[in-house]
């Protein structure tokens, strides 16, 4: 389990900075946001096509080697591109390993969580959100300070580190799972699905449409990418810390009974809207980041409690492919309203937070 964390969180950092520097380049480079806007909304275009991955049955780790060696590849190519529509075009074949890879990612986890007791879930589910969302945080950072002025060779980098990843865990002896005594009925009555599947695919378009809103919002107001690395690692901070929270006793219990997470993203809504300076911006972000990973967390140790390694790839993969609608319908409505877009990832937070806390409460997940 150790060093799958170690690999997630070193595969996020290098995420983390190609994600920045790609969109960065689309969004200072050119006069409209509307390239941006196609970036994001092409960048999620493959997750329509990831179920078909899972129609095989394939180990999440073996998955996960071959997705990112085939991010590693096509990202070496991203290098060399000079045309920003070259840039789109194999950014989106490079988000089509990103999305395999969250689903591998997630199955490879349950398979090793099937030989711990719900109390080490709990604790490693937190531990490995925690490292990712660090890595995801300190990554920009890096890319604003070291690749401020070559973000190509930012690029570059991301390249070797997924092919480096991906032949560690070629050489890395495969774990052996307990028995899993999970089996499909456990998918039905459809209302507990349904309800976890709705939280799973509101996931990547808040993630999508923060992805956008941030480097939209500041290069607007003229700011650098050095802002928006450090307001992207405001919202991973907030991740972070909200890892070691639940970590605390009934913590859990008092934010799914009142709400808290998402009464936390109602206060970081109102402080982004009267922000006028960086500082309430920090905090805004912070918190929305805190809620925003205390669900995914809540989330995932759910999914390794209840269903089979393939049935979390399945879950996982299916809700990322609905995803891909809510992401281009949006983006295609307020992409240029800068007045009304970034309030879209607190909205979408909130309802996670709400739909999380109900599955909780009222036991609706077994």
């Amino acid at each position: 389990m150790i060093s799958y964390i170690l690999l997630s969180g070193f595969y996020r950092f290098s995420c983390g900075i190609l994600i920045l520097v790609i969109n960065w380049i689309i969004a200072s480079e050119n006069s409209s946001f509307s390239s941006l806007a196609l970036l994001i909304i092409l960048t999620f275009f493959p997750a329509i096509f990831i179920p078909l991955v899972w129609k095989k049955p394939f180990g999440g780790q073996k998955i996960t080697a071959y997705a990112l060696l085939f991010c590693g590849i096509l990202s070496l190519c991203l290098y060399y591109m000079q045309n920003y529509i070259l840039i789109i075009l194999f950014n989106t074949l490079v988000w089509f390993g990103f999305f395999v890879l969250e689903s591998s990612w997630e199955s490879w986890f349950v398979s090793l969580c099937k030989n711990y007791k719900i109390s080490k879930i709990d604790k490693y589910s937190s531990l490995s959100m925690c490292v990712n969302q660090a890595c995801l945080m300190v990554g920009p950072i890096i890319a604003a300070f070291i690749f401020e002025n070559k973000l190509k060779e930012a690029i570059f980098y991301c390249s070797v580190s997924f092919i480096f990843i991906s032949l560690c865990i070629v050489f890395q002896k495969q774990e052996k799972s307990l028995d899993c005594k999970i089996k499909s009925q456990n998918l039905s009555p459809p209302l507990k699905i349904n309800l976890i599947f709705l939280a799973l695919m509101l996931i990547w378009p808040t993630l999508a449409l923060f992805n956008f809103m941030l480097p939209a919002q500041i290069s607007h107001a003229k700011g650098e990418i050095l802002e928006v690395g450090i307001l992207d690692a405001a919202i991973g901070l907030g991740m972070i810390s909200s890892s070691f929270l639940l970590g605390f006793k009934n913590s859990k219990k008092i934010l799914i009974n009142y709400y808290l997470s998402a009464c936390i993203v109602i206060f970081a809504t109102l402080c982004w809207y009267f922000s006028q300076n960086i500082v309430l911006k920090i905090v805004s972000l912070f918190c929305l980041g805190s809620s925003f990973n205390m669900s995914r967390i809540i989330i995932r140790a759910l999914m390794a409690q209840k269903y089979s390694p393939e049935i979390v790839g399945k879950i996982v993969s299916y809700a990322n492919s609905f995803s891909f609608f809510i992401i281009a319908i949006l983006l295609f409505i307020f992409y240029d309203i800068l007045s009304i877009n970034w309030i879209l990832p607190f909205v979408l937070t909130f309802f996670i937070c709400v739909i999380v806390s109900i599955i909780v409460k009222y036991k609706l997940l077994k």
